[in-house]
């Protein structure tokens, strides 16, 4: 399995259940419980639902880390 795939697995997992329907929201409860075959199996089945909740949960991560927002550069003394 490629691994990204398995390191997104839990925030995509979140995302699904935080924002999805109700259906969406039990793939994210499996997406948790699931090993890597069946990791696998909901990322091809579901890819496009799999890459909208992954953009969700990047936005998210980048609003309340600023990890990934491009608003400005940062200073020598923000980065120390």
């Amino acid at each position: 399995m490629n691994i990204m795939y398995w390191d997104e697995r839990v925030d995509v997992a979140n995302a699904m259940i935080e924002h999805g329907g109700s259906f969406m929201r039990y793939i994210g409860e499996a997406l948790l419980r699931a090993d890597e075959k069946n990791t696998l199996k909901i990322r091809v089945t579901w890819e496009k639902e799999w890459l909208e909740y992954l953009e969700i949960a990047r936005k998210k991560t980048a609003e309340t880390t600023g990890e990934g927002l491009e608003a400005r550069p940062r200073s020598a003394e923000e980065v120390a």
